[in-house]
């Protein structure tokens, strides 16, 4: 597959499954990812809070999956859950594939034809895809999640939103308008929620306790593991309290939920 130079750069990154290198219990392990580790896993847990709001017990459809990290987190949920997935990226999918055994995952391009059939999934789920996308084929994408989902089935779309720098690998980021109105020709919206206060102030605390801990990081051998273990907990839970949760025009990303029109 010829990728394009977004399409690149986030391939590049796939050297490692780096989705699984953050969690919070083995982030000492890691201290260079203790940053983005709050923010990451706390998306995970409100896009898994609101598919399992809206998800009716049926088919899920990870389109975009990369390594598969939230495929491993909704199959932790429920292990009789039936879920696909499927990425462009062959080293993605190859991570992907290892950590879900026995999932379908498929290396594909949502712009042309998937193997998929259509009305197969009850849920399809875009966690951070459409910005990878070139402007002009994202239709040629709405189309394909019409055709996949059932007809009535939901969608949920996640994606960066403006007040975020844009990223090399990205084409674009999105307001709860323009989001909105792409979506709108395809899909009911049914709600929009925003993630991870933009607050400058608010990030920049997060920052220094993520300053903090890198520098003590390297004392973790002279016995100081529960000064850093405290010190984490401590950034986990001020991401929590004070930028988990915010309004669609003062975060850093965006969540809608859609239902597909009845054909």
């Amino acid at each position: 597959m010829n990728l394009t130079d977004p399409q690149s750069s986030q391939e590049n990154e796939y050297n490692i499954p780096y989705h699984f290198l953050m969690s919070q219990s083995s982030i000492l392990a890691f201290p260079k990812k203790i940053y983005t580790a709050p923010i990451y896993l706390y998306y995970l847990e409100r896009i898994i809070e609101v598919i399992m709001e809206y998800h009716n017990g049926g088919s899920i459809f990870d389109a975009g999956c990369g390594d598969g990290r939230l495929l491993y987190e909704l199959r932790k949920q429920n292990s009789n859950i039936k879920i696909s997935g499927l990425d462009y990226s062959e080293r993605a999918v190859s991570f992907a594939k290892i950590f879900n055994p026995g999932i379908e995952i498929q290396i594909a391009d949502l712009t042309q034809n998937i193997p998929f059939e259509d009305d197969s999934f009850d849920t399809v789920i875009s966690v951070e895809t459409l910005e990878h996308i070139e402007p002009a084929k994202i239709p040629l994408v709405m189309g394909n999640f019409q055709k996949m989902l059932k007809g009535n089935g939901v969608l949920i779309v996640t994606v960066p939103h403006k007040n975020r720098p844009l990223d090399l690998k990205h084409y674009q980021h999105f307001s709860s308008h323009t989001l909105i109105k792409l979506l709108e020709p395809y899909f009911d919206i049914e709600s929009t929620h925003g993630y991870h206060h933009a607050s400058k102030g608010r990030n920049l605390i997060l920052k220094i306790i993520t300053i903090l801990y890198y520098f003590l990081y390297p004392l973790k051998k002279l016995g100081l593991s529960s000064l850093l273990n405290w010190i984490s907990n401590l950034g986990f839970s001020y991401f929590q309290r004070f930028l988990y949760r915010c309004d669609v025009d003062s975060g850093l990303s965006l969540i809608c939920v859609c239902r597909n029109h009845n054909r």
